[in-house]
């Protein structure tokens, strides 16, 4: 469980403990009656499963299903601050997985870690959904640069295929011109050999 102040008031604290999809209000039972049993009473609890991020890589939702259980820290019978000491937090953790059917975190003695209040952990999670966007909007960068490169690389086959059609063309109309040119050049020849036939049979003609 995460507990911290909320605001500067360090009698009302917040806990934002990770819950499961099917936890409900009455899973914190256990819980509510071990923390009355120290002298603080509990404020309210509200479940929260419309919270997560999107992983920029799969485009995912991932939730993060949790609880904000707001505490009163002072003891009505006393008039004072509860006190808890090590072992009472560390109870406090154990009562409340327990409560809610899950996995004891590993106490902060055995890992050397600090828990975090539940600002400096909404904090944490903002900053990891920032990092992983940006690494999102890099992979998005390399796709855009990819996509480009390839674009060019296709226009520029498209510019060698237009060269090669207009090439092509060229070709075509040179051929077209030769060929007209050989046509008229065979009529004259043609032209020719029906002169020399007709020149011929005249003369064969004053010979007679």
């Amino acid at each position: 469980m995460i507990i911290g102040e909320v605001s500067s008031c360090s009698v009302i604290r917040e806990g934002c403990p990770p819950i499961k999809l099917d936890t409900k209000i009455e899973d914190f039972a256990k819980f509510i009656e071990w923390i009355e049993r120290k002298g603080c009473s509990v404020i309210s609890i509200d479940l929260h499963h419309d919270e997560g991020h999107t992983d920029p890589q799969t485009d995912d939702l991932k939730p993060n299903h949790h609880a904000h259980i707001i505490v009163d820290w002072i003891d009505h019978k006393t008039g004072k601050t509860v006190k808890l000491d090590k072992e009472d937090c560390s109870m406090m953790q154990t009562v409340l997985a327990e409560s809610l059917g899950m996995e004891r975190g590993t106490p902060k003695q055995d890992t050397g870690v600090e828990s975090l209040s539940a600002i400096e952990y909404k904090e944490k999670m903002a900053k990891e959904h920032v990092r992983k966007l940006q690494e999102g909007i890099q992979d998005s960068k390399e796709k855009y640069r990819e996509i480009n490169d390839e674009i060019k690389l296709k226009k520029d086959s498209l510019n060698i295929l237009d060269n090669c059609k207009r090439e092509q063309s060229k070709l075509l109309e040179s051929l077209v011109k030769e060929e007209e040119q050989i046509q008229e050049e065979l009529k004259d020849l043609d032209r020719e050999a029906e002169e020399k036939k007709e020149r011929n049979a005249n003369l064969d003609k004053e010979h007679e």
